[in-house]
């Protein structure tokens, strides 16, 4: 009896070793869709998988559209660091985010540069509503979106990223003629 009760004590010490007791843990971060873009008239937009890894298709828009995103930017238990968004042809279109003062709640106004799409966190935030528009300006087949979230997760023993990015890539058609 008192082999079984030294032997079971020695395992349950193995087991327990093994454990992160200080309650860290470590999650890759995710950027999300909170509902389908949509236009401005309504017109709910698709997006679907492509061939190319990390690349995401939405439904074309026209010239003269401008079309709302509403993303949830998500640590999990880690904190936000950064968050960028870019375009590929700057020509294309433009972003329009919410007001200075909102972004400022946020992010921090001098480590961050919102006209070129660079958000730095204010520490503190592990989850994060972000809408913005996105109106566009020139017919191209080629514009992409790229979304790029960093977190302070630490994966130094484990496989994981505390890195998350993605494309999301529209054509856009030139305006609609309208004949009278």
């Amino acid at each position: 009896m008192k082999k079984q009760f030294v032997l079971l004590s020695f395992m349950a010490v193995v087991l327990l070793t093994g454990c992160n007791i200080d309650g860290d843990s470590n999650y890759t971060p995710a950027i999300q869709f909170l509902a389908y873009p949509y236009t401005q008239h309504g017109d709910t937009l698709n997006i679907k998988t492509s061939d190319e890894s990390g690349v995401y298709l939405l439904d074309s828009i026209q010239v003269g559209d401008t079309v709302f995103f509403q993303l949830g930017l998500n640590a999990y238990t880690n904190n936000l660091v950064s968050f960028r968004l870019t375009k590929t042809v700057d020509s294309a279109g433009d972003f329009l985010f919410p007001p200075v003062a909102s972004l400022d709640s946020v992010f921090s106004h001098t480590n961050s540069d919102y006209g070129q799409g660079k958000f730095v966190f204010l520490s503190g935030f592990n989850a994060v509503y972000f809408p913005f528009h996105f109106a566009a300006k020139s017919a191209t087949n080629d514009e992409i979106l790229q979304f790029s979230l960093v977190s302070d997760a630490q994966f130094d023993d484990v496989y994981g990223s505390n890195v998350t990015t993605f494309k999301l890539k529209t054509p856009i058609k030139p305006a609609a003629v309208v004949e009278e």
